[in-house]
């Protein structure tokens, strides 16, 4: 964008701030409007170009969903993916009046569940059964996880907390006669893989993954410190604007995204 657009550099400047202005507001509005019992963490890496150089740097959505069942996205970041980066993220959120946080669902980062039981004591960890599932295949050799991942669907296929856990005891010890490395896997992460069956069964669905933010997969490519709306996140002294996809993808429990800056059907 520039002099070969028509569009003169003061003008890039101006239309900039005025975004700057927008995402900003956006990302720093008050979350004391509603409790939020649930909340998802993800993180995606992308290629970002600023002043000249190309990095690798983690978007990071916090999404939470309010006692009536209304989805917004809470939290937006760049930044590096460690514990110190997921406690202040977190500490933000709670500083902004995010409060009621009953689960709070993701994958297994060593430094975000570090940074989860330090923000929000009291509140259960859901690990991501999708994520949970790759790492399980992992320890399988490739001829036999279709049959794995079939036997490890159904678990979640039972109708009850006791039926779920003794499914997976059922497939915990038919791992253990052959794959004992996956076996050892299972058990060590039954309690938080099963975390949501504590929960009300018509919102299982929603929370024992973290797919309510699959939409953030489909940020590609490198993306330039001026590419373009909906989000502008500081990149040092840059500024990068992140275009997702056109794809949408819609829940259960129904999605906005409050602010009127990022509006997203997931």
């Amino acid at each position: 964008m520039g002099s070969s657009s028509g569009i003169s550099k003061s003008e890039v400047s101006r239309i900039c701030a005025g975004l700057d202005e927008a995402v900003g507001a956006f990302r720093g509005r008050r979350l004391d409007h509603a409790r939020f019992p649930y909340i998802w963490l993800d993180a995606t890496y992308l290629h970002v170009r600023s002043e000249h150089q190309v990095t690798s740097k983690a978007v990071v959505v916090a999404t939470g969903v309010t006692e009536d069942g209304r989805r917004e996205i809470v939290g937006i970041e760049i930044g590096d993916s460690d514990e110190a980066f997921w406690r202040e993220f977190l500490r933000s959120l709670k500083r902004r009046g995010l409060a009621g946080v009953r689960l709070v669902i993701s994958d297994q980062h060593a430094g975000l569940v570090a940074a989860i039981g330090r923000c929000f004591q009291g509140a259960a960890h859901q690990r991501c059964r999708v994520h949970f599932a790759r790492n399980l295949l992992a320890n399988i050799p490739k001829g036999h996880q279709e049959m794995v991942a079939a036997a490890f669907r159904t678990i979640f296929a039972q109708v009850s907390p006791e039926e779920i856990a003794a499914q997976w005891d059922h497939v915990e010890a038919m791992l253990a006669e052959r794959f004992d490395k996956a076996a050892a896997l299972m058990r060590r992460a039954k309690e938080a893989v099963l975390a949501f069956r504590t929960f009300p069964r018509a919102h299982w669905r929603q929370i024992w993954s973290t797919n309510a933010v699959v939409i953030y997969r489909h940020l590609e490519g490198v993306h330039d410190v001026a590419d373009g709306p909906p989000f502008g996140l500081s990149l040092g002294a840059g500024r990068g604007y992140l275009q997702p996809s056109n794809t949408q993808v819609r829940g259960r429990f129904g999605v906005r995204s409050a602010g009127g800056v990022a509006r997203f059907a997931a």
